[in-house]
């Protein structure tokens, strides 16, 4: 099975993907920035749309070590270590003091409030123009459409779940004519404080897959994913 996508990650490193951000923001053009981890690579296999949506973003950059190694071993770049990690809470720093404007796309009702009371408690300054919850999405699309193209964020952070946030941002691309999109996955449900993450250390080692099966056994299917992740990355590099 071809990975036909995988020559599109970037290896550019974290100073230089806010320095890219920086450059889209000043000269207001949009920026379709997509995070992927292992999980979603497998979705994206089986996924036409996803697919479409990966190979149409600006920039691909590999998350977690597994992701990490799977690019460096089929084309040989030189990746830095976990670039996308912090990128959401990075921006969110950055331009807090700016006159730069937010939206949130994803999460329910309460926990989209929630994490908008908690940014605004830590970023006081932040400028959030709308945080639009997944029930509103489904029911009232075209009200959100519309809504986004009046506000013109400069930032949308999609956490719809993994392999949702980039097909959603390539379909709305049009509403979004200048604004940087990066798919957050959880990242709604982590700064609201809804979601417990694996330790730094198991994430710096690449234990994330077993964390989850220690805390969700049931789950056992995943160790099934990740072999098949392995057998299909040594494929890709025996077929060249």
């Amino acid at each position: 099975m071809k990975v036909s996508f995988i020559s599109k990650f970037s290896n550019l490193t974290n100073s230089e993907i806010m320095d890219l951000i920086d450059k889209n923001v000043e000269e207001k053009k949009p920026l379709h920035i997509a995070v992927i981890d292992y999980t979603i690579f497998m979705k994206a296999i089986f996924s036409s749309k996803l697919k479409t949506a990966l190979k149409n973003a600006d920039v691909i950059v590999p998350q977690g070590k597994l992701m990490n190694w799977a690019v460096r071993f089929l084309t040989r770049k030189l990746i830095e270590k976990n670039p996308a990690t912090g990128l959401f809470m990075q921006i969110i720093k950055k331009y807090e003091k700016s006159s730069r404007s937010i939206s949130f796309i994803g999460g329910t009702r309460g926990i989209v409030n929630e994490c908008v009371i908690r940014l605004k408690k830590s970023f006081p300054e932040i400028s959030i123009r709308g945080s639009f919850p997944k029930e509103m999405i489904k029911l009232r699309e075209k009200d959100v459409d519309e809504m986004l193209r009046k506000t013109s964020p400069d930032f949308v952070f999609v956490g719809l779940g993994k392999g949702k946030d980039d097909k959603w941002i390539r379909k709305n691309r049009n509403f979004l004519q200048s604004s940087i999109c990066l798919g957050i996955d959880d990242g709604i449900e982590i700064a609201a404080g809804a979601k417990k993450q694996p330790p730094l250390w198991m994430k710096e080692k690449g234990w994330e897959p077993l964390y989850w099966f220690i805390r969700k056994p049931w789950r056992v299917i995943g160790i099934f994913k990740l072999l098949f992740f392995y057998s299909l990355i040594l494929f890709n590099k025996i077929r060249g």
